[in-house]
C-alpha cells in the first residue's frame, strides 16, 4: 500500500483511504486512523445513510407510472398499456438480493434493492459484533440502525466498499427520479482546502465543497462552517463578502 501526505490535521504519513477512486486533484486522500476512510468519506457515509428514509419517501412519492413525465407507456410493439407502476422504482424499494438485477439475455435490467442492500450490510455488522440485526426492511429503521454502528464499520477492512455500495444507492435514486434541486452557494471559504466552493443544497444537513466549483468534495456541519467563519471573522483573516 503507498504511503502519502495526510491531507487533514497535522503533516505525516498515513495510509491511502479504502474506499475506490476517493480522489483530491488526482491524488488519494489519507485515511484518518482508526478508520481506513477518509474524513470526507466518513462524512458522506454519515450523510448517505441519514438520508436513506428521505429517499424511500422520494421514490415511493413516484412509483406510478408516467410520474412527473405525464406520457402514458405501452407494452413493446404493441397497443396493450404497459403496467401501472415504475418496474424500476419497485425494483428500489422492494427487499431483495443486493446488486443491480439482471437476466442472462441482457434485455432486462434494474437498480439494486435499497432494503436488500442496507439488510446485507447490517447482516455483516450484526454477525461480526454479535448482535442482533434489524428485523424491519424499513429504510429509516435500516439507516438509522447501520449509523448507530457507524464508527465501528469505519474501522473494518470493508468499509471502502461500504461506502462505495451506499453512495450508488444515493446517486441510483438519484438517476431513477431526479430531485427538483434549489441550491444555496455560501460565501466562507472551505474549512478544509480554503477555495469558495461550498454549497447547501436544499433538503440537506451537510454544507458540501463543490468539485463541480474546484473544491475537494468535504462536506461540513453548520456548525463546523460557521466556526470557520467566526474564525475569519475575529482574525480578519478573509473577505466573506
Amino acid at each position: 500500500m503507498r504511503l502519502h501526505v495526510r491531507i487533514f490535521g497535522e503533516a505525516g504519513e498515513m495510509a491511502e483511504c479504502a474506499r475506490p477512486r476517493c480522489r483530491i486533484e488526482g491524488e488519494p486522500r489519507a485515511a484518518e486512523p482508526p478508520a481506513v476512510l477518509c474524513r470526507v468519506c466518513v462524512a458522506r457515509l454519515r450523510r448517505d445513510l441519514d438520508c436513506m428514509g428521505a429517499l424511500g419517501n422520494w421514490l415511493a412519492a413516484h412509483v406510478a407510472a408516467g410520474g412527473r413525465r405525464g406520457a402514458r407507456e405501452y407494452v413493446s410493439g404493441s397497443q396493450e398499456p404497459g403496467l401501472p407502476v415504475r418496474p424500476e422504482v419497485l425494483s428500489a424499494l422492494l427487499p431483495g438480493a443486493p446488486g443491480p438485477v439482471q437476466d442472462p439475455y441482457g434485455d432486462q435490467c434494474g437498480p439494486p434493492s435499497f432494503p436488500g442492500t442496507l439488510a446485507s450490510w447490517a447482516q455483516l455488522v450484526a454477525g461480526e459484533r454479535q448482535v442482533h440485526p434489524p428485523g424491519s426492511a424499513d429504510l429509516r429503521e435500516l439507516g438509522s440502525w447501520l449509523a448507530g454502528h457507524l464508527d465501528w464499520s469505519i474501522t473494518r477492512p470493508w468499509a471502502g466498499d461500504y461506502a462505495g455500495e451506499l453512495d450508488t444507492l444515493r446517486h441510483t435514486a438519484y438517476g431513477i427520479e431526479p430531485w427538483g434541486l434549489h441550491v444555496q452557494p455560501k460565501v466562507g471559504p472551505c474549512p478544509g482546502c480554503d477555495r469558495r466552493s461550498l454549497i447547501r443544497v436544499a433538503g440537506e444537513r451537510y454544507i458540501e465543497c463543490s468539485e463541480l466549483l474546484g473544491g475537494c468534495a468535504a462536506l461540513w456541519t453548520e456548525a463546523e462552517y460557521h466556526r470557520r467563519v467566526a474564525a475569519l471573522v475575529t482574525t480578519g483573516g478573509g473577505d466573506l463578502q
